[in-house]
């Protein structure tokens, strides 16, 4: 396909003639064409181009983020609800409220989302590593009552794992305040240590 170029042409021109060198024999010849053939150059409309290319970035942008933004909510949602349902003396000394009580719309009106994230990844990785595996806790809710104990034997983001003391029973909790009975079954440790090496 040939080079495009823009020229100008006088209101009176008909036709334009143009010489070309040839391919094989390198002798010019002339060619021409009648201007009603040719396309005629239209001046684009910069603010339409502007508002069309905004609008494709945007809805590719949207796009992209779509993922990020509703992990966010959900981040945001999931910090509030461990608020709610933390402990007042926990919350007391996570998010250092200047009061001798802290509620728990105390702490979200101080903090922005991101601020109370970390703080309760901070708060739920100190409390994991202070419990161990064996380790017989109750969870504590925010109006003060327990569940009944249960040995801890492992924790995610979203959930404590265990067995009932008193029945053996599987156990699943949502993320409470533990707090330790004193008792500690190592022989549970063991056990899970050595089915964790069987499968090796």
């Amino acid at each position: 396909m040939g080079k495009k170029y823009i020229i100008e042409l006088p209101e009176n021109t008909h036709w334009i003639q143009w010489i070309m060198e040839g391919t094989k024999d390198h002798h010019p010849y002339m060619d021409f064409k009648q201007v009603e053939d040719l396309t005629p150059y239209t001046e684009p409309d910069l603010e339409q181009a502007r508002k069309e290319a905004y609008e494709e970035g945007f809805d590719v942008g949207r796009t992209l983020n779509t993922g990020k933004y509703e992990k966010g909510l959900n981040d945001a949602w999931d910090a509030a609800r461990k608020i709610i349902r933390m402990p007042e003396g926990d919350l007391l000394n996570l998010f250092d409220v200047y009061s001798s009580v802290c509620t728990s719309v105390q702490a979200i009106l101080k903090y922005d989302a991101s601020e109370a994230i970390d703080k309760i990844r901070q708060y739920e990785q100190e409390q994991d590593a202070e419990i161990k595996v064996g380790d017989e806790v109750v969870g504590v809710f925010s109006d003060g009552k327990e569940t009944r104990p249960f040995v801890f034997m492992r924790g995610t983001q979203e959930y404590y794992f265990g067995m009932y003391s008193d029945t053996g029973e599987f156990c699943r909790t949502v993320r409470l305040n533990l707090r330790k009975t004193g008792r500690h079954f190592p022989e549970i440790a063991a056990v899970l240590e050595k089915m964790r090496g069987d499968q090796r």
